[in-house]
Formats: C-alpha cells, structure tokens, sequence
C-alpha cells in the first residue's frame, strides 16, 4: 500500500470562534468503504452528530461555506471542515465510560419486562429471549438527570426522556453483543437521516425504508464480523411508539466515532466545554471533594505537629511531676518493703525467745 493511500480523512469541527478549528476525527482511508457506499455523506452525518446542529460539510475553512458535492468520493489525506448552523449542542466524549446495566438490575426495574414485551428477541442476532440481555444504550451508571439533559438539550426541548430505565434507552440483545456495549465500539446508525439514505449504507435498500444498522468501530474485519457489523435489524412494522429515538443512536454513534478516531487533543477540549452541559453538578461534587480533602490534611499536619512540636510549661509541669512522683512511689515502696521484713523479722525473733 502506497503512503497516500494510508493517509486519514480529517474531520474537523469548530469548538469556539469562527476560526478556532480543530480535528476531530482521524478517519483512515480504508475504513470509509466498510461503514458506507456514500462517505461524503456519512462525513455530514458524523458532523451532525458530533455537534448536535444542523450544519454544512465543505472543503473549506472559510465561511460562508460552499456545500461540497455529497455524492462525489474521497482522495486519501482530504480535508472536510463541518460548519455548524444555529445551536449546537456537542456529544459527551465521555458518554461511554462505564458499563451498561446488567440483566438482573434490568429486570428488578421491569425494564427486561418492557423491551421483552417490545422486542421478542435479539434483532440482530435472532437469539431467543433466554440468551438476550435488556440493554441499556446510555449506560445505566449516567443516571436519570443525564439522559435528561442530554435529550434535552440535543433536541432544544422537542423530546425529553427523564429516566435512564426507560425504554426508549434500551433494546434487547444478545449476551454476546451486551458485553461490548459498555466498551463503546458499538454504534447504531438509524436512517435515512440528513442526507443520508438507507441506500447510501446498503447498496439495494430502499432509500427511504427506515433501517437501524449495527457497525462496529474495530480495525480486525474478523472482530467486527463475529459482532454483526453492518447488520441490519430486524423490526416490527410500524415500530412501536417506545422505540428509541434517534437522538439516543446518533450520540451513542457519536461517541463510538470519537472514541475510535478522535483525537486526543481535542477530546480533552470537548470535554472542558461540556463538562457543565452533562454534570452540572461536577464542580460543587469537586469542591465538596476538595474541601474534606483540606480538611484531612489540616488533621494530618495536626498531628504531626503534636509528635513534632516543643514542650511547653505545662509539659514541663507534668514532666517534673512525672519524674517526683515516680521517685516518691519508689521510696514509698522500699520504705513498705522494709517496714514488712522488718515486722516478719521481729515476729520470728519474739517467737523464739519464747515468752
């Protein structure tokens, strides 16, 4: 393989001011084919979802940004800048850091109840409800505050899930797929969506016929195969009302991308910048740990200055004292042992002198 052909398609976003452009995603050339047909397309897509805004792909920086022609293909080592339109509403780099709910929590919740009553069984797998697990697409440990402000904010308040339990945040898999989901190399990609067609990823598939489609974000073709990559579920028709949305997919394949692709830099920017859009509450968390970790080493210093510190006039008191009155117990003492020998002495003597 030539060194052109090994360089990555770049993705880049603008996290602040109209110049202040960063990459996002480092995307290897080779691996365009295997997640689509149109990958200009998929590009807008993953614009879309790594920002949560309406927006523009184009082969330039400069704005007003011209729209590239979505259709054509892509050169190894080209350039794409996403340039957003309106609110932006950006994905949680850390959306997957924890693993998603076990089959027994599910269960104690009536969540297994519901997506069992919805589902059937695996859509990808086919596996029968006793090899499927009720999964948990964001991760259980986030909470119900975090899907809150996540749906909130990544449909300006069209759609609000308030419960990490509910079932529009989870779909029955099998066992073998639930123990990937906390690892977040697994994404679903729901379409059509923007521009892009159930046809631009399957080639033979209606355009518009709504399809969920597992990929897996591994190098190893044999990995991403043993996962069902590229597989499309198996759904009821019309879909049920507590189906999941698509802003749960999109910010689930969102972080799957960042997490595969992403730079290091510019995660850890993406972070800071949605630190108080997820956790609200992470900065008086982080105060609260600051403070009782103040107050711990102000009791260590403590202590260490009162094995440490100079002897002051009560020391000196209660030392004298110490020292007197260990010498006034001893005399005391020998003066108690004489006493008793010389009381037992005089006993024996007056016994044998008789009376």
């Amino acid at each position: 393989m030539s060194q052109t052909s090994e360089r990555p398609i770049l993705l880049n976003l603008c996290l602040t001011s109209s110049n202040d452009w960063s990459t996002a995603l480092e995307i290897p050339s080779n691996m365009l084919p295997v997640f689509c047909l149109k990958p200009r397309k998929w590009l807008d897509y993953l614009g879309y979802a790594l920002t949560g805004s309406d927006g523009t792909l184009s082969l330039s920086s400069e704005t007003p940004a011209d729209l590239c022609d979505l259709d054509l293909p892509i050169a190894p080592g080209e350039a794409f800048f996403f340039h957003t339109s309106g609110s932006v509403a950006y994905v949680d780099p850390d959306l997957v850091t924890t693993d998603s709910s076990h089959s027994s929590t599910a269960r104690e919740t009536g969540f297994w109840d519901a997506l069992l009553a919805r589902d059937g069984l695996c859509p990808f797998s086919s596996v029968q409800p006793s090899l499927c697990d009720a999964t948990h697409l964001l991760p259980h440990a986030k909470g119900n505050e975090y899907i809150e402000l996540l749906t909130r904010k990544r449909t300006e308040g069209r759609l609000v899930i308030a419960e990490i339990d509910d079932p529009r945040n989870g779909i029955l898999v099998g066992r073998g797929l639930h123990g990937w989901m906390g690892t977040g190399v697994l994404g679903f990609l729901q379409t059509p969506i923007r521009s892009l067609k159930s046809s631009d990823i399957h080639e033979g598939a209606e355009p518009d016929a709504y399809c969920l489609t597992i990929h897996v974000f591994l190098e190893n073709s044999n990995s991403r195969q043993s996962l069902y990559h590229d597989k499309v579920a198996s759904l009821r028709s019309p879909l049920p009302a507590n189906w999941p949305s698509e802003v749960i997919f999109t910010a689930l394949y969102a972080s799957a991308a960042l997490r595969a692709w992403g730079k290091e830099d510019f995660k850890t920017r993406l972070a800071s910048i949605t630190r108080m859009d997820y956790y609200p509450n992470a900065l008086q968390d982080k105060s609260a740990r600051d403070e009782a970790k103040k107050i711990r080493r102000e009791e260590r210093m403590k202590r260490k200055q009162q094995e440490h510190r100079e002897p002051d006039g009560q020391d000196a008191i209660m030392a004298l004292w110490s020292i007197f009155h260990d010498k006034a117990m001893e005399r005391a003492k020998e003066t108690a042992e004489s006493e008793s020998r010389q009381c037992s002495t005089d006993k024996v003597t007056s016994w044998l002198n008789g009376p």
